[in-house]
């Protein structure tokens, strides 16, 4: 919660928790932005060649698109 983590390849760029994100989402709302886009950070050892992992309800997308909603 509440972290905010500078993407070193990506100058001006931070990856948000999932409330730091949700505020970001609501604040592009209000500025008449209708569209974002999610780029979830997921652990390398959880990518695996039939990407079972984004399957799973509980994923940190899905938790995001939960919580955005």
């Amino acid at each position: 919660q509440n972290r905010r983590e500078p993407i070193p390849s990506m100058p001006g760029v931070e990856r948000l928790s999932i409330d730091l994100a949700t505020e970001a989402v609501a604040e592009a709302a209000r500025w008449g932005i209708p569209v974002v886009a999610l780029f979830p950070n997921i652990a390398r050892d959880l990518r695996t060649p039939d990407g079972a992992y984004a399957l799973r309800p509980d994923t940190l997308i899905c938790r995001a698109v939960r919580a955005i909603k």
